[in-house]
């Protein structure tokens, strides 16, 4: 057997061994297992072994080196330290690349201290005769291999005791809950709710069985907030920290109760505006930051998902909550899963064949300068209330963008069908309480604006809202409106556990209000200013209390009448001052009633900071 074959056999073994422990110990071990090591071993040995061979082949041409590696012992550890130090040096970059640095980037460095030197060490100093390379290098394989596969046994048997531990104290009817927040998702582009395109097949079947409400509207016009209000059920003005990115710890989140009720708690989130980095994953048990905070996979498994499924996102979050779901539930536990998926969030992507189909009859001659189109489909400024910027662009262009947006949505609905299809087949979706909604929705050209940062128009907090869990839930399109604060609610409702829910909750129980528009919601822009919406018996009116806000093209006081004005097109604020004067002062007493003021730990951290220029919200 050849040293160089040897030296790619412990090379292999050993990277296999550390990206083995280090997403045991970082990641949480719900992709490991027997096959996924072996997959990983066996790509990184055939690696190893390719690349050894082509160095071999190129060395035997350069006499000079050839003639110092005629000794078998010294070509064995050459190839093997080196392709170990290559591995290594490919594994931080990928993970350097996926991974914000923070403490998983010195556990990388540890765990490829602990494995990768002893490695070499070994190689260097017990390997005297040329007739012991075959020996030693197995027995360190071996070695490596139950290594590994002990560190990933012993995590996993923690979680599993954690997991059983809190299934003790589980009390409530619903075995699971399942809460999907698709960033950036406008209800008006779902085909449930009659868009004029096949956008959301499998979320459609979702919400056919379950309620339906397409008049849900967004507290906020961001992310941060957006979620923020999602799971503590208050306005962003009751969160405490004056527009900023984060969540007070004083705050008690939705998953806090569900923890203490005995539900398992797992986040997994591509928006890393989503998470950790502004404390959202207060209370859950793991969280995972699929895209940006979280190793969760070995090379092989994280190369493959990359360019065989060219995937953007939603494809490893799905499998990676497939995964969780079967994990959690296998141990005797109870899951509550948070899955938030960062498309259709700029910058958008052409999915196919979903693109082809949503712009088939559309003519393309049309759509005119295309670079033009696709900066405005990628842009980081998120918002262009300048006009000048949409100055020549037909109809045509803007049903371009809208499809290449369109094709995200189709995206996401796919993968979330392959999720919902395996919770089908296996009995765990009738046995889940399944909650859709967003974040906020997307200005799609509308108000010559893209994006949703600066405006509170409807399609910027216009959202899905979908629940469904057979016999608690009947199958109904719901004409009420309803704010994401009512989903923290109306879970516990759910749960016959009201008596959770605290006094100064903004939200209400969805399933149990009658079919009105009168009931009064609030969306608020705090990230720019202060803005406000207040919608009403169908009216909506939209101002600004702070004077700065006037920097940003911001309207001071908008009227819209929605029941015979969708869109928001005509501003009746002047020729109907009697209602905006009534509106104005029930939205100021509310204001004034509702307000918390900043408490000095509200602190932006430095990670949340980065992420909000990357996403560009900040310049």
């Amino acid at each position: 057997m050849s040293s160089v074959f040897l030296a790619a056999v412990l090379a292999g073994s050993a990277l296999c061994a550390i990206s083995y422990i280090f997403v045991a110990v970082t990641g949480a071990p719900v992709w490991l297992g027997l096959k996924t090591f072996l997959i990983t071993w066996v790509a990184d040995v055939t690696v190893m072994t390719v690349g050894l061979t082509i160095l071999h082949a190129i060395i035997r041409f350069v006499p000079v080196v050839h003639c110092r590696l005629q000794n078998e012992i010294r070509k064995f550890v050459l190839y093997c330290s080196l392709a170990l130090l290559v591995g290594c040096a490919g594994l931080v970059a990928m993970v350097v690349k996926d991974v914000q640095v923070g403490r998983d980037f010195w556990t990388l460095l540890l765990v490829i201290a602990l494995i990768g030197l002893p490695t070499i060490l070994m190689v260097g100093l017990s390997v005297r005769q040329s007739r012991a390379i075959l020996v030693r290098a197995i027995t360190a394989s071996v070695v490596l291999i139950l290594t590994a596969n002990g560190v990933y046994f012993a995590i996993d048997q923690q979680y599993a005791a954690e997991i059983k531990q809190r299934s003790t104290q589980f009390k409530n009817t619903i075995p699971s809950i399942f809460l999907l927040v698709m960033d950036t998702a406008r209800s008006d582009h779902f085909s449930c709710n009659g868009y004029q395109f096949p956008t959301t097949p499998h979320i459609d079947r979702i919400a056919a069985e379950g309620a339906n409400w397409p008049n849900a509207f967004s507290a906020a016009n961001w992310t941060p907030p957006g979620h923020i209000s999602i799971f503590t059920g208050k306005y962003p003005i009751q969160h405490g920290n004056n527009g900023k990115p984060y969540m007070p710890e004083e705050l008690l989140s939705l998953t806090e109760v569900l923890r203490q009720e005995g539900y398992y708690c797992v986040s997994m989130y591509e928006n890393p505006l989503a998470g950790k980095s502004i404390n959202l994953t207060q209370g859950f048990d793991y969280d995972f930051g699929v895209l940006h905070n979280s190793w969760i996979y070995t090379i092989p498994l994280r190369l493959w998902d990359k360019l065989a499924y060219n995937d953007d996102g939603a494809y490893v979050t799905f499998a990676t909550a497939q995964r969780v779901y079967d994990w959690v539930t296998q141990k005797g536990g109870h899951p509550f899963l948070y899955v938030n998926i960062a498309e259709p969030h700029v910058p958008y992507r052409a999915n196919q064949p979903y693109f082809d189909h949503f712009t088939k009859g559309l003519d393309r001659s049309k759509v005119g300068d295309l670079s033009r189109i696709w900066d405005l489909c990628v842009t980081r400024d998120l918002i262009l209330q300048d006009s000048v910027r949409f100055a020549g662009l037909t109809e045509e262009s803007i049903a371009y963008m809208r499809a290449v947006y369109d094709s995200e949505l189709a995206y996401d609905d796919e993968h979330f069908g392959r999720l919902t299809e395996w919770m089908h087949t296996t009995g765990n979706l009738d046995r889940t309480l399944m909650i859709i909604t967003a974040d906020h929705g997307e200005v799609l050209g509308e108000h010559w604006t893209m994006g949703h940062e600066y405006t509170l128009f409807k399609p910027a907090v216009h959202i899905p809202m979908i629940m469904r869990y057979p016999g608690a839930i009947k199958p109904a399109q719901r004409d009420e409106y309803v704010s994401n604060v009512d989903i923290f609610p109306t879970v516990l409702y759910l749960m016959s556990r009201q008596d959770l829910i605290p006094s100064d909750v903004a939200g209400m129980d969805m399933l149990s209000l009658n079919p009105s528009t009168a009931r009064p919601l609030i969306s608020s822009n705090l990230h720019r200013g202060g803005q406000f919406s207040l919608l009403t018996n169908g009216y909506k009116l939209i101002l600004s209390r702070e004077e700065n806000n006037r920097q940003y093209s911001l309207p001071d006081t908008l009227l819209y009448d929605l029941s015979n004005d969708l869109h928001e097109i005509a501003d009746l604020h002047i020729t109907q001052n009697e209602q905006s004067e009534k509106m104005l002062t029930q939205l100021n007493d509310w204001v004034d009633r509702y307000y918390v003021a900043t408490t000095d730990s509200v602190q932006i951290s430095s990670e949340a900071l980065e992420n909000m220029k990357a996403l560009g919200y900040v310049h």
